[in-house]
């Protein structure tokens, strides 16, 4: 490419020279002029003061004297000199004595310079004075000036002075033009013609030749400095090279690594456009990672939440635009074959080639979510059925008694517990007795309304809320006695499980809220109450909470308050009812019963006590206490002659005491203690022990027997399933109840148990004690079988130690 004349370093210095001499060249003109036209003014000036001084006198003369003659050849004097128009004097009357004109046709109006140059008036005037002191006027001479004529020579000068500052600059200019072009715009040209035809991208060795190098001035310097530029450029250009071989292979490992990583990486655009993706962002979306490229994230996840998907998109803009980290803890996405996913996300400002965008890394929690719910189910629902525990409920219950005052409405609770369901664990085993607590839930949901609330507590006891029932009392209460009916039908509807037909029944206690009580634990306790009103009355119905019944429960709270200090301060004792020979009437042992001696109450009776030693646990403490206090006495009789070798205590066992892991260590420790042998004492189980766990109950009386101990089956024929286990249990005695013994006389029925439990109980090689004889007709009936022991009222009541030392002294009932 050839460089335009116009466009040559040489012409555009040229043109700047000669401008820039044009402009020096006229201020040095036209300082020139000034100066010259400051000198022609002073010489002009001068030249006047010389030509008046000259015609002062004969001027002066001619006014004193008023000599006309005189004053007329002193103004045509004066008109000698070109540049005075005219001339005159004029006396001190303002007589014009003379008056002389160079011609009348001459035009002495000032051209434009003229008028520029001067701006004094053209009319002269000097004053005439004669004196010694000059100080009378006598009058005055006037000239009239043609600066026209006066100017003329300046002007003259003017034009051979710029004529000359023009023709020197412009040679000047064609002198700068040729010694520009020579000396610097050529040698230039000829090195842009060798650079030209040298690839700045890869120059591939190309050099500006040595005899430039070699000039020894500026061009030499540049072209040196270019060849070194060119070698730096090939250095870099190799350096680039192997740099950017490397950094392709740190990118595809780079890609490698990203790919390989279990956790979706991408990174979006302001837009919302994907700039790139890794393996597990594409396989999320089933795509590939190339296709995805471009395409907008909305596109993608079609399914994704809306509102998520805004807070999806101004979150990428608040990253983008603010440089600053952001963390999305919760986002739900829907993968490519519709399941949900919960992601972590981090956003990260991230710039990708030059384009600001945001680095998405992303952390699947969907199982940890899923942990969660599962934790929190576990936490607010029952395991087993599904149904809300005991924390949900509290919360529910809070809820609706809270909005029951809040609306003056009433609602209900209700408290159902399955009638004699451990006796369907304990014989059918828990996997039956699941189902059976199952099915109950199921009809349970399916009975209640949406907005009622039905929870496990736990076992087989079920809570119901039946919010908002009415704003009547009496209304609400009919609404819940008519569901508690509903429910107890429903429960009782029969099923099948395990092969067999199943039928089960419900009490229900129910507390209104918010009249009976506005605090969630009290309105639970007062409906759990209700529902033990209802056990007791029967089972299988429902029961109103009643005030008193709080009472009752209040008392039983206290009873066991004041039983844990019977404990502490060993207010029980014992008392020993004598077990007698039916044949030869003499003492054979005694059953030993527990009292309790309440210092403000005086002797409390076993049927009020038992009962909440049992439900509170202390029974564990208390049983325990007395077999050591049984074996205690026996140690004193036996001391005392009183208690031979064949003769035995019979100590009740509780339930819980009997399954205590350490019963059978605690009884052999009390015998061991008190040095006796374990014949002399007799333990006594009731059939609820037995048909609770038969294995264990028979694995542990046969270690209890192999040790010598005798074991009793108190109260036997009551439970419904006795004689299914009886060939099985290794019992020593069978003692018959009461309750078959006191009409025994009369009812053809409790004659006929009585005759059959002594049948086989001889069969069986077991000894039979009869409970309850109060009467000589029982006795006499007794007498003619085989039974062998017996006691009751008729012989004796339980006694006190010291009446039960007499009486061993004797040897037989007085």
């Amino acid at each position: 490419m050839r460089v335009a004349f116009q466009n040559k370093i040489s012409t555009k210095l040229a043109k700047q020279t000669v401008v820039i001499a044009f402009f020096v060249g006229l201020l040095l003109s036209s300082l020139q002029v000034y100066l010259d036209y400051q000198e022609h003014e002073k010489s002009l000036a001068h030249a006047i003061d010389q030509m008046v001084e000259v015609s002062y006198g004969s001027a002066t003369r001619s006014v004193r004297t008023l000599d006309a003659n005189l004053a007329t050849e002193v103004v045509n004097g004066l008109l000698h000199y070109e540049f005075i128009q005219s001339a005159e004097i004029i006396d001190d009357l303002g007589t014009r004595l003379a008056k002389a004109n160079q011609t009348d046709d001459i035009d002495i109006s000032p051209n434009v310079l003229t008028k520029w140059l001067v701006t004094d008036q053209s009319e002269y005037v000097r004053q005439l004075k004669v004196g010694d002191g000059q100080n009378t006027n006598f009058g005055e001479l006037k000239l009239f000036i043609d600066w026209n004529v006066a100017l003329a020579p300046f002007y003259n000068r003017l034009v051979y002075v710029i004529s000359g500052g023009v023709i020197r600059n412009m040679l000047l200019a064609l002198i700068l033009f040729y010694l520009f072009y020579a000396v610097l715009a050529e040698p230039m040209h000829r090195v842009a013609l060798v650079l030209r035809k040298i690839n700045p991208v890869n120059p591939s060795g190309a050099r500006l030749s040595n005899d430039i190098v070699q000039r020894g001035d500026e061009l030499g310097v540049i072209a040196e400095i270019t060849n070194e530029f060119f070698e730096s450029v090939e250095e870099n250009i190799k350096k680039r090279d192997d740099a950017e071989m490397r950094l392709s292979e740190s990118l595809h490992q780079t890609r490698q690594i990203i790919d390989n990583v279990p956790h979706p990486i991408c990174a979006r655009d302001i837009n919302g456009s994907f700039l790139f993706v890794n393996r597990s962002v594409a396989d999320f979306y089933g795509m590939d990672a190339e296709q995805m490229e471009g395409l907008n994230q909305f596109a993608v996840h079609r399914t994704i939440n809306e509102d998520q998907s805004l807070e999806l998109e101004v979150a990428d803009r608040e990253v983008i635009n603010s440089e600053e980290n952001n963390f999305i803890s919760d986002l739900c996405l829907t993968s490519h074959e519709g399941n949900l996913h919960y992601f972590q996300t981090s956003l990260v400002p991230f710039t990708y080639f030059g384009q600001q965008a945001v680095l998405s890394i992303m952390v699947d929690i969907t199982a940890r979510k899923q942990a969660e719910e599962k934790v929190i189910e576990l936490a607010f629902y029952d395991a087993l059925t599904g149904l809300p525990n005991r924390n949900l409920l509290t919360d529910r219950l809070e809820l609706e008694m809270c909005r029951a005052q809040r609306h003056n409405t009433t609602g209900a609770l209700l408290f159902i517990d399955l009638d004699n369901f451990k006796a369907v664990n304990d014989s059918f085993g828990h996997a039956v007795g699941d189902q059976v607590l199952q099915h109950v839930a199921e009809q349970l949901k399916g009975a209640l309304r949406a907005v009622d609330t039905v929870s496990r507590l736990g076992g087989d006891e079920f809570l119901v809320i039946l919010p908002e029932l009415s704003a009547d009392v009496e209304e609400a209460k009919l609404s819940a006695q008519s569901v508690a009916r509903m429910l107890t039908e429903k429960i009782a509807t029969p099923f099948f499980v395990k092969n067999r037909d199943w039928v089960t029944s419900a009490s229900i206690g129910i507390a209104m809220y918010p009249k009976d009580c506005d605090n969630v634990n009290e309105v639970m306790r007062f409906a759990d109450t209700a529902m033990y009103e209802a056990k007791k009355k029967g089972r299988n119905q429902h029961v109103f909470f009643e005030i008193d019944m709080a009472s009752r429960v209040e008392s039983a709270y206290s009873l066991e308050n004041e039983l844990r200090t019977a404990v502490a301060q060993q207010q029980f004792f014992l008392v020993f009812q004598p077990q007698v020979g039916v044949q030869d009437g003499m003492i054979q042992g005694a059953e030993v019963l527990i009292r309790w001696r309440h210092p403000e109450k005086g002797i409390v009776p076993p049927f009020e006590f038992i009962p909440v030693l049992e439900s509170s646990g202390l029974i564990q403490e208390v049983g325990h206490w007395l077999i050591r206090e049984a074996c205690r006495y026996i140690r004193i009789w036996q001391d005392l002659g009183l208690w031979h070798d064949e003769a035995w205590l019979s100590v009740n066992v509780s339930p819980n005491q009997f399954y205590n892991p350490l019963f059978v260590e605690d009884v052999l420790d009390a015998l061991k203690e008190s040095k006796l042998a374990p014949t002399c004492l007799e333990l006594e189980i009731t059939e609820g022990i037995v048909i609770r766990d038969t294995e264990n109950t028979i694995k542990k009386l046969e270690l209890l027997r192999s040790h010598g101990i005798r074991v009793a089956m108190d109260d036997f024929g009551t439970g419904y399933s006795s004689l299914s286990y009886l060939k099985r249990i290794p019992l020593d005695v069978l003692k018959i109840d009461q309750s078959f013994v006191r009409d025994i006389n009369i009812d053809r029925t409790d004659k006929a148990i009585v005759e059959a439990i002594l049948s086989m109980s001889k069969y069986l090689g077991l000894e039979v004690v009869a409970e309850g004889i109060e009467t000589e007709e029982h006795y006499r009936f007794f007498k003619g079988t085989s039974c062998q022991r017996y006691q009751g009222y008729l012989y004796s009541p339980p006694v006190e130690c010291e009446r039960f030392e007499d009486m061993l002294r004797e040897r037989v009932v007085a």
